[in-house]
């Protein structure tokens, strides 16, 4: 499963941040990143999982989802800690702006393959199972490449102080844009994928809307077992539907083509 896969390239990395951290300590300390010029637009986040370390007590490891719309993009911003980035679905661009990075490539096997040197001025373009390393004060970009929603997963190293309160496990927007699973204006967003819908719950008020979108590359259906609620027949990848919601209840749908593909729908 493609989430096993994204775990076997970022544990073994995750570990390669921490001992750089643990052997190179005088580089905890090194260049205060500066603000991004720009707030990102179409870019949600959601933190899974956070801590701190005795090892190093400046730092505390952050880990986050982040799902991208069509044609999202962030702006120019330097890492605020060594990061890695891994690609869980979608179509993901990569710039370094000023610094240098590490690209592993997913084998067809699962196996990653060998780390490429990603210099300034140069755009990756990313596929699911396909990971990066970047250290901190790394000026990049991120953006969406393709028609569909494209999610990222990452690991992070920030210095404690610079950790917002509310980076606490649970999903989060980024400027304003509501967060994946989360009723935020009428609309909540889900990403489909090849075996899995992103998030799996999602919770909408009476009259809202959701609309799934296919970042996988096979055809997939959003289907309740009461097809007259909700039917989105085969969408492709980049394709998308929209069902709005008029009576509170709990809706359970599934995939037609996949009926191991399940998700739930809570409108209150």
């Amino acid at each position: 499963m493609r989430r096993s896969t994204i775990l076997t390239v970022i544990m073994p990395l995750v570990l390669v941040v921490g001992a750089l951290l643990v052997n190179a300590p005088g580089r905890i300390g090194a260049e205060q990143g500066t603000p991004a010029t720009g707030a990102p637009t179409g870019v949600t986040v959601e933190v899974l999982g956070r801590g701190g370390s005795a090892v190093v007590p400046d730092r505390e490891l952050l880990l986050r989802r982040r799902t991208f719309a069509p044609g999202a993009s962030t702006a120019p911003n330097p890492a605020d800690g060594p990061v890695v980035l891994a690609v869980e679905s979608g179509s993901v661009g990569f710039t370094v702006v000023e610094g240098a990075a590490q690209l592993t490539r997913a084998a067809a096997t699962g196996t990653p393959g060998p780390a490429e040197a990603i210099v300034a001025g140069t755009e990756v373009i990313l596929a699911p199972g396909d990971a990066l390393f970047y250290d901190e004060g790394v000026v990049h970009v991120v953006r969406n490449t393709g028609d569909g929603v494209a999610v990222t997963v990452e690991a992070r190293l920030p210095r404690a102080e610079e950790v917002p309160p509310e980076a606490t496990p649970g999903a989060s927007p980024i400027a304003g844009t509501p967060a994946a699973g989360v009723a935020g204006g009428d609309t909540v967003a889900v990403n489909i994928g090849d075996n899995f819908y992103e998030p799996e719950l999602v919770t909408v008020p009476v009259g809202g809307r959701v609309t799934w979108t296919n970042g996988g590359a096979e055809p997939h259906t959003a289907t309740a077992r009461d097809r007259d609620v909700l039917q989105s027949g085969a969408l492709k990848q980049g394709e998308s539907f929209t069902e709005t919601f008029e009576q509170p209840g709990t809706y359970e749908y599934f995939c037609e083509l996949h009926p191991n593909m399940k998700g739930t729908g809570v409108v209150q």
